[in-house]
C-alpha cells in the first residue's frame, strides 16, 4: 500500500492526471458545443484546480535542483 500512496502522491503523476482531464473534457466540449451544459465543464474546472496545486510543487522543485546545481558550481 506505500508504494501505491507514493505513486499517488507524485507530483508528476498529478500534472499528467490534470493535464488528461483537462485535454479530454476539453475535446469532449468542443465536440459537442451543441449540446449545452454537461459535464464536461465541471471537469475542466476541476482539471484546471488540480493542475493550480501541482504548480507550486513543481516550482520548489526546480528551485531545489537550481540551488543543487549552483551548490556543485562553486
Amino acid at each position: 500500500m506505500l508504494l501505491i500512496g507514493k505513486f499517488a502522491e507524485n507530483t508528476y503523476v498529478k500534472l499528467v492526471a490534470g493535464l488528461t482531464l483537462l485535454l479530454t473534457s476539453l475535446y469532449e466540449l468542443i465536440m459537442e458545443t451543441e449540446a449545452g451544459l454537461q459535464s464536461e465543464h465541471g471537469i475542466v474546472i476541476f482539471s484546471l484546480l488540480h493542475l493550480l496545486r501541482v504548480l507550486p510543487e513543481l516550482q520548489h522543485g526546480a528551485s531545489e535542483v537550481a540551488s543543487t546545481r549552483a551548490k556543485k558550481e562553486k
